[in-house]
């Protein structure tokens, strides 16, 4: 963890493209929007934000993002690791997996959940089972997913377009995280939003662009588009 926190300064101290991802999620509503880097005692700190603080009844669905999680040149312990723990979900072979979500219930008043366990027993077949799920609050999939203006669909094409153009940083075993509130009845009211976060094995990636998330993130679209 040490490594990927001095890699987060490295990145903040020496190049653009993370802060152009950091003025990315800022428009699509990203978790850096009130934080930033900080100095304190002579160390440097990221700053976050509490994204569901907004929120009375924070809906929240976590999507770790890449067809692997390890990068190369770790050592065969740690790959071996996170082999064994992709291959026990739709990972390698949707770009993607469902981590866990939350969603608010108005009929009955309570929170709905699925938890990792359940999200390891998603199949392929079944890839849009938890978005649906998601989306059984009091927004449609119609509303949540496709409105042009608020909904996810929208946010995470700026993501993709992002992803398309740098080519200074790779990530591996970050999320996107989908939030909105559970008391609305539209996208605009819901304050939809899409974050990236967990940054903790972000690396240089020297003049190559970051397929493993970008391709993911092109399956997830294409998903959620027949949601």
């Amino acid at each position: 963890m040490q490594n990927g926190a001095n890699n987060h300064v490295r990145l903040h101290e020496h190049g653009n493209s993370f802060a152009g991802l950091r003025a990315c999620s800022h428009q699509v509503g990203g978790h850096m929007k009130k934080g930033g880097l900080v100095v304190h005692h002579g160390r440097k700190h990221l700053v976050l934000k509490n994204v569901c603080s907004q929120y009375q009844q924070p809906c929240v669905l976590d999507v770790k993002m890449g067809f692997k999680s390890h990068y190369e040149w770790a050592d065969e312990k740690y790959k071996a690791k996170c082999r064994l723990k992709d291959e026990t979900t739709m990972q390698p072979s949707l770009g993607f997996r469902v981590c866990g979500l939350q969603v608010y219930q108005p009929a009955s008043g309570q929170m709905h959940r699925k938890e990792r366990a359940w999200c390891k027993t998603i199949t392929k077949e079944r890839v849009s089972e938890p978005f649906q799920i998601f989306a059984g609050g009091g927004l449609s999939a119609q509303s949540l997913y496709h409105d042009p203006d608020h909904g996810v669909l929208s946010q995470l094409r700026k993501v993709r377009a992002w992803f398309e153009a740098q080519r200074s940083v790779q990530f591996f075993q970050a999320s996107l995280l989908f939030t909105y509130e559970g008391t609305a009845r539209s996208a605009a009211e819901a304050h939809v939003q899409v974050h990236m976060i967990d940054f903790a094995h972000t690396f240089p990636s020297i003049g190559h662009r970051d397929e493993n998330v970008l391709l993911g993130l092109l399956s997830l679209i294409s998903i959620l588009e027949k949601c």
